[in-house]
């Protein structure tokens, strides 16, 4: 279960997906040679999403090991639990009991949604390329997400970017 969880944790903190986009994918939805993944988004809107190379490994591992010898891995969900295809409530559950277990109360899929946002943004990621990997459609919806971490990012920016610190002495 360790390395499906990391595998599952990693993907939400690298990609940004929502639980049900994720909990959706499919093993042919991988592509390895471009290392993306096809994401089924809201409103029945598809669209591909990068992965890194630690998730890439993560899931490589996730899928050679551990899920390859899972007695129903002839299915074509990515996810599996314990018995059977691991379901948004599952997914949910165990997200939250790592969560607990390194003493982060309030953990679940939205919050690494968030993270992801904040980070893409933090590290200067256009809002827009933010909502087209995230499928985030309307403006007011992306204010909501970058609000919270909005003043830290500007404090982080004016420390990049001090006027008084760029004058010539």
């Amino acid at each position: 279960l360790a390395v499906r969880d990391t595998a599952l944790l990693l993907f939400f903190y690298d990609t940004g997906v929502r639980l049900s986009e994720a909990c959706g994918v499919k093993l042919s939805d991988i592509d390895w040679a471009e290392r993306t993944v096809l994401i089924h988004g809201k409103g029945a809107k598809d669209r591909y999403v990068p992965l890194g190379k630690r998730t890439l490994a993560a899931l490589r591992n996730y899928i050679d090991t551990v899920r390859a010898k899972h007695r129903i891995s002839y299915r074509e969900e990515l996810w599996l639990g314990r018995e059977k295809v691991f379901t948004e409530n599952g997914i949910y559950q165990m997200v939250r009991e790592r969560g607990l277990a390194v003493e982060l109360d309030k953990m679940h899929p939205h919050v690494l949604r968030h993270t992801f946002i904040h980070n893409c943004l933090a590290a200067g990621m256009s809002e827009g390329h933010v909502m087209e990997l995230t499928g985030i459609t309307s403006r007011e919806m992306m204010d909501r997400y970058a609000k919270s971490t909005r003043a830290e990012r500007a404090i982080a920016d004016h420390r990049r970017l001090s006027p008084a610190d760029r004058l010539a002495a």
